[in-house]
């Protein structure tokens, strides 16, 4: 009979800085490739998770460049030699027809759906959520290109959240217990807020939160942490 082991560890990081975080053009559905300083800070987290004695069981990525390029990079360097599993449910929030255009530029066209002319402006609004989570819930209307669709949060989170819950159900047919997982910055955001853990701060690239799934139950043990590559 299948079932999910006791506990089951997944470190769920942001993948490293990419071309177009380089340029602040959005990146959602859309991909690029690791900058040098996005492979090294890679190569950093597999050598902390190996200085560490960290044990990786299974990998799992968003099915981008910049997802997959970091999970290989961090279990080579641990000396790991298991495949990643790439999923599309793991990707970034899709950002409709803002995609590869400049950040600013879709920041003050949901900014200004939302009436307000700054994130400090829709603080008042915020009760217990991500300011940027608020933010994109005036996303789909202000989409200047509606035929390439955005996503809410809410279909975000049910995406990940039951990608995570095949993860757990493999890793109890595989006795796995400590899970690396590689996606991206909102996608991380929504996750943590859907997990009860609501958080007001950008996720940096190659950060690990730390989720533990016991019991039948999801815990947040540590998020946002850039020590493991000496931030």
């Amino acid at each position: 009979m299948t079932h999910a082991p006791q506990t089951v560890t997944i470190y769920l990081t942001r993948h490293g800085r990419t071309w177009l975080n380089e340029l602040d053009r959005v990146q959602g559905w859309s991909d690029s490739p690791l900058t040098t300083a996005g492979k090294e800070d890679a190569v950093r987290l597999g050598a902390a998770l190996s200085d560490a004695d960290m044990t990786i069981d299974a990998a799992y990525s968003a099915d981008m460049v910049r997802h997959r390029e970091t999970a290989e990079t961090v279990l080579a360097v641990m000396g790991v030699d298991i495949p990643v599993t790439v999923t599309p449910n793991l990707r970034e929030m899709s950002f409709g027809g803002f995609e590869g255009g400049p950040n600013r530029v879709m920041y003050d066209a949901v900014l200004a759906q939302a009436n307000v002319d700054s994130l400090a402006g829709l603080e008042e609004r915020v009760d217990g959520e991500s300011v940027l989570l608020k933010l994109f819930e005036s996303l789909e209307e202000a989409n200047p290109v509606p035929t390439m669709p955005t996503e809410t949060a809410r279909e975000v989170a049910a995406r990940v959240l039951q990608e995570f819950e095949d993860i757990v159900a493999e890793a109890g047919t595989r006795g796995h217990e400590n899970v690396l997982v590689v996606s991206s910055g909102v996608t991380i955001l929504v996750v943590l807020h859907a997990l009860g853990h609501p958080f007001n701060e950008a996720i940096k690239n190659a950060s690990v939160s730390t989720l533990v799934y016991a019991a039948g139950e999801w815990s947040v043990e540590r998020v946002n942490d850039t020590s493991l590559i000496g931030e």
